[in-house]
């Protein structure tokens, strides 16, 4: 049965991420920033088998990690994005693409935290403009390499 706009509405406000969603964020950060570079290191280094079963091993654990820091709210959405544990027989390509995913995601959750955070203080509008002089969500949140 096909969704109104109103559904589209409300489901689309229960995802938006509540300042409490995030239990913590410096561990949040720090856990980007490791998943980051070790997605750098796969495409640098050629990977041989022992290193891939560590590789899947290693997200695995990631993903448990990022479960502690965030909501139940957002480990339900995680689940529904699809971003899962892998099998043992993951390709290479199939590990870069989980680790891509879980990063992206968690670099959203991020943003949207600091977002919150600036709108809580003031320091934009609903509408993204300034509320003061030139303060805006790129001085609030860069990401690694901007």
């Amino acid at each position: 049965m096909p969704t109104t706009d109103a559904e589209s509405v409300d489901r689309s406000r229960e995802a938006t991420p509540r300042p409490g969603d995030l239990v913590s964020s410096l561990k949040a950060v720090r856990l980007l920033g490791a998943l980051r570079a070790g997605l750098d290191e796969m495409n640098r280094v050629d990977i041989d088998r022992s290193a891939r079963r560590r590789l899947i091993a290693t997200h695995r654990a990631a993903l448990i990690e990022v479960a502690s820091t965030v909501s139940d709210a957002l480990i339900e959405e995680l689940v529904t994005l699809g971003v899962a544990p892998l099998g043992q027989d993951a390709s290479l390509d199939e590990i870069k693409v989980a680790q891509a995913q879980l990063l992206g995601w968690l670099n959203g959750v991020i943003l949207a935290k600091a977002a919150l955070g600036a709108l809580a203080r003031g320091d934009v509008d609903h509408d993204g403009g300034g509320a003061g002089d030139t303060t805006d969500l790129a001085l609030v949140y860069r990401p690694a390499g901007a």
